[in-house]
């Protein structure tokens, strides 16, 4: 499963078949979380510009996000590819953080080719706009 994972992920992107840690820049984000007086999931936000790397090594099961505060997170178990309801292809990666907490990495290819990694925890969501740099 992990190999076809990655090899999707590499072919889509335009990166090789060979390498053992694949590099993407996310170029914006948006985020939405649970509103604490509603407990009511709040509208994503307007996407923001950022300009971040990214790195998946899916050999040693571990995504980086190197923003401000580095994200890293330890893949637990990967799921199948599902179709993300508008024509696109979704997978599912369940996931610890660096504080312990368990969330899940979605990676979204949009029908017209955008990537997206999406980082969901029980109340807050993030997702980035990404390309391959390798």
């Amino acid at each position: 499963m992990k190999k076809i994972l990655l090899t999707l992920l590499l072919a889509i992107c335009a990166t090789t078949m060979f390498a053992e840690i694949s590099f993407y820049k996310a170029t914006s984000y948006a985020y939405k979380y649970v509103d604490s007086d509603t407990d009511e999931w709040v509208d994503w936000t307007d996407w923001i510009d950022c300009n971040v790397k990214v790195s998946f090594n899916f050999d040693d099961d571990i995504i980086k996000i190197y923003s401000n505060e580095q994200q890293t997170y330890v893949i637990t178990e990967y799921g199948d590819e599902k179709d993300d309801g508008q024509g696109g292809r979704m997978w599912s990666l369940d996931v610890i953080d660096q504080d312990g907490d368990k969330g899940t990495v979605r990676l979204r290819i949009e029908k017209g080719g955008n990537s997206q990694l999406y980082v969901d925890f029980a109340n807050v969501m993030w997702v980035y706009n990404v390309t391959s740099i390798n």
